[in-house]
């Protein structure tokens, strides 16, 4: 009997991601990250994560996801910017999530290439009474270059 169908189908969906840590120190305003698509399945996501030094645990992520479900019900190639813990958000394609803890998540359809080179970018915005604003930004470096 053969294992090669069911070894074969165990690798058609994945994921792979970076978890930035920096140990406590302060200063940071921003993440970059860089990430190249060779081959995309039916179920993949292309994701970096992070944590906030003053509330461990609680960071955010943000990634492409092939078969991501946005807040409008649909489902498609997705850009998506998480925070846990996070109180308010921007733009009609925000809302709540829960499961993993909670926090409000920003869902973006977004058409991933393959072979291509993106830049994932999370960047430390303006504070306001209700607490500090982050943004996100995902760059297709082979059509619009850095």
């Amino acid at each position: 009997m053969s294992t090669a169908p069911a070894q074969a189908a165990q690798h058609q969906d994945a994921n792979e991601y970076a978890l930035w840590d920096f140990h406590g120190a302060n200063g940071f305003w921003n993440i970059d990250q860089r990430v190249q698509i060779t081959r995309k399945a039916h179920h993949s996501y292309w994701a970096m994560l992070w944590d906030f030094t003053a509330t461990p645990g609680k960071g955010g992520y943000m990634g492409l996801q092939t078969n991501g479900t946005r807040f409008n019900h649909t489902t498609g190639e997705t850009a998506i910017f998480s925070l846990w813990n996070a109180n308010g958000s921007r733009g009609g394609h925000c809302g709540p999530f829960g499961g993993e803890g909670t926090g409000l998540s920003c869902r973006i359809p977004y058409a991933i290439d393959r072979q291509t080179d993106y830049r994932l970018r999370v960047w430390r915005l303006t504070a306001d009474s209700g607490g500090q604003w982050w943004g996100a930004w995902v760059r297709n470096l082979t059509s619009s270059p850095a």
